[in-house]
């Protein structure tokens, strides 16, 4: 302890300091010699506030970095290089300062500004509530062992920055990202972490539950090339590109994918059941073909003009804000749905083998002697319209009439069925290919169709047999 006039100091580590002062004082000894008379203010690159400590010089950065210094300490303008490796400090301010090593440094609680830190080496440094604002931290990347808890990174060169092995913990902001580039990643790669700053562009995700990954973002997803069997359901992901995306047997039901991208994606098998599809983007016919299950989806926005749509499952789906003009739906598979309508209507067509009993009415039984039907060249016989489906194709239909009946082509050319008393008639209605076969006991009418296209079938029927003909289908 030394007294001078203006009161008392101690020295710690060539640092002077006021016995019993509250301010921070710099004080420099004239002369370097113990017991001289001292001298207050601002002296050798260290200057004096009310509040803090000033550094301008990197010996007095050595020096109170290598004592138990209190908080309060501002640094302006030093070349710090390694001066700060592996010491503690707490509550320090940088500005301007270039620093070049802080392994194994405890830095608690410190702000840097419009400092450059490019390629600062990290390797085991702990950074507890401290902030960097505008600084450079290009090419930062040796950062082995180190902790970063409650970090704000704002406005900062960040370039080539990669925060490796490392322990990332609490509420930070602006954190570069953990390099996860074009990895294949598991279910176990991703358990209980935060993946908020990880850049996984081109990366392979494989049955990963995708649903409760802690920081996962739409621009994750749509950065990975493979999201394969994996769990989407009910996630909301509004704007999601999954452009060139496999998503091979992927569950997506339920989930908000308003205005995503699916252009070249791979939806083989993908459940997008109760998905929200509203202003999808490059939705084609072959991927709605390829799906498990769009029931109950809300799709819009999508032009399916003339596409065939007969095998996909429609069911409760949404599609009134699609235009629909020139296309063909199924009738069972758009039970509950919302079609567009008017010039944006698709055609409705039944999937099961009908007889047309009026304008627009259908069913699955036919009266002998309806007089309305009555053969324009025969009285005696009524013309009956028969409806063969598209897809049905390869399947076969009976024609069964309890009393028997006759049975011919509607233009009389061909015979299928004679009436035999007492007997019932079983007539077979078969499709393969470009042609419908109706055989009877007495031989086969022939019609030519349209692969994949309803079929109609007119035939002549007698009328005073007193029976009806009804459709059963096997």
């Amino acid at each position: 302890v030394v007294c001078g006039d203006h009161g008392c100091y101690t020295v710690s580590g060539g640092v002077w300091l006021p016995i019993g002062a509250g301010s921070r004082c710099a004080i420099d000894v004239t002369g370097g010699d113990r017991g001289r008379k001292v001298k207050i203010g601002r002296s050798r690159g260290r200057d004096t506030g009310p509040t803090h400590t000033q550094l301008t010089s990197v010996e007095d950065v050595r020096r109170l970095a290598s004592t138990p210094a209190d908080s309060g300490v501002k640094v302006i303008g030093v070349l710090i290089s390694s001066t700060l490796a592996r010491t503690r400090v707490e509550g320090w301010s940088f500005y301007q300062c270039t620093i070049a090593n802080l392994s194994g440094s405890t830095l608690i609680n410190c702000t840097f500004k419009e400092c450059n830190l490019s390629g600062c080496d990290l390797h085991c440094t702990t950074l507890l509530d401290c902030a960097f604002t505008q600084c450079d931290l290009s090419n930062v990347n040796a950062t082995t062992g180190a902790a970063l808890v409650n970090v704000a990174f704002t406005d900062c060169n960040q370039t080539g920055m990669r925060l490796t092995v490392c322990t990332i913990s609490g509420a930070n902001t602006g954190l570069p990202t953990i390099d996860k580039t074009n990895h294949t990643l598991t279910a176990t790669d991703l358990a209980d972490v935060d993946v908020s700053i990880w850049d996984v562009t081109g990366s392979v995700l494989t049955g990963c539950d995708l649903t409760f990954i802690a920081g996962l973002t739409v621009g994750h997803i749509s950065s990975l090339t493979s999201i394969k069997e994996c769990g989407l359901t009910k996630m909301s992901l509004p704007g999601l590109d999954l452009s060139g995306t496999d998503a091979t047997g992927s569950d997506v039901s339920g989930a908000d994918l308003t205005g995503c991208i699916v252009t070249d994606a791979n939806l083989t098998d993908c459940d997008l059941s109760s998905t929200n599809l509203t202003g999808v983007r490059g939705l084609t016919l072959e991927q709605l073909l390829s799906v498990e299950s769009v029931e109950g989806a809300t799709i819009g926005g999508v032009d399916m003009q003339g596409w065939d749509l007969r095998r996909v499952n429609l069911r409760d789906t949404d599609l009134s804000g699609c235009h629909m003009g020139g296309a063909t739906v199924t009738e069972t598979l758009v039970v509950g749905a919302y079609l567009p309508t008017a010039d944006d209507a698709p055609t409705v067509e039944v999937d099961t083998a009908r007889f047309v009993v009026g304008l627009g009415v259908t069913e699955d039984e036919v009266t002998v002697g309806d007089v309305g039907n009555t053969h324009p060249k025969n009285d005696n016989y009524n013309t009956i319209t028969l409806i063969v489906p598209p897809v049905l194709e390869q399947g076969k239909w009976t024609l069964y009439a309890e009393t028997g009946c006759n049975l011919y082509k509607s233009d009389f050319s061909a015979r299928a069925q004679s009436y035999e008393s007492g007997l019932q008639a079983y007539i077979s209605v078969t499709r393969s290919g470009s042609n419908i076969t109706v055989m009877g006991n007495r031989g086969r009418c022939e019609y030519q169709c349209t692969p994949g296209r309803e079929a109609r079938v007119e035939l002549s029927l007698q009328k005073y047999m007193g029976t009806s003909i009804l459709l059963c289908q096997e």
